[in-house]
């Protein structure tokens, strides 16, 4: 990471004030951000860093501007994020969370473990297209460089899921004659890099009109083939 990235990151806002910091001080700026609601500052934050995030880049996030359109003073934010990086960290491990439970539900009542794993596949390029901002907090290189043990967590238990269902698939009969590690580090790398490519705006003008549904579906036959 490049040292004008690292200064902003680990150079923002360090803790100070008290309890009166979430205090309320101004209404949001006109198109910003909506009011929060006392006690729930921390959510706010998070709420607003990914639009900002979706909409600006990481580069115009900073804890200031986000007490600015939340309408607190400067130091409120620091109560709960000494930095940007432990902003950035809290964003990407809510975002794996978020990620884990749709994988997850899209395979609730699904009774092949094959069809379980490729619903889940679907699933994780869908959610990246429908959560850009989060995905793109994920995926940031200086989001993994300054991860906490709440982020590292929320990612074991992502992979963990996700490895469980190729597990369960190959025990069922699936690619056999496989190495279940590779069949797993595969399957993440594929789905990854779809979700990223049908994530980003550049990727999907480089690659021209994309049919989403239809090329999902045929990634995942590549992926995970029915035999």
């Amino acid at each position: 990471m490049s040292g004008k990235m690292s200064d902003k990151i680990s150079d923002e806002t360090k803790p100070h004030g008290g309890a009166g910091d979430e205090k309320i001080l101004a209404p949001a700026a006109e198109g910003g951000a909506r009011k929060y609601h006392h006690g729930a500052l921390r959510e706010a934050l998070l709420e607003r860093a990914v639009v900002i995030l979706g909409e600006q880049g990481i580069e115009k996030l900073s804890l200031r501007g986000l007490a600015r359109d939340l309408g607190v003073s400067h130091a409120a934010p620091a109560r709960h994020f000494a930095n940007k990086g432990e902003l950035l960290s809290a964003i990407a491990s809510e975002g794996y969370q978020r990620l884990t439970a749709a994988t997850t539900k899209a395979a609730v009542g699904v009774e092949s473990a094959v069809e379980r794993l490729r619903a889940m596949g679907r699933a994780s390029v869908r959610w990246a297209m429908d959560n850009r901002s989060f995905y793109s907090a994920i995926m940031n290189p200086d989001v993994n460089r300054y991860a906490d043990p709440g982020l590292t967590a929320s990612l074991q238990a992502y992979i963990a899921t996700v490895a469980e269902a190729f597990a369960e698939a190959q025990h069922e009969g699936w690619q056999p004659r496989s190495r279940l590690q590779a069949l797993q580090i595969f399957g993440f790398a594929a789905t990854i890099g779809a979700s990223v490519i049908f994530s980003d705006p550049l990727h999907r003008k480089l690659f021209g009109n994309l049919d989403d549904e239809k090329l999902i579906e045929e990634i995942i036959d590549l992926v995970i083939p029915v035999e």
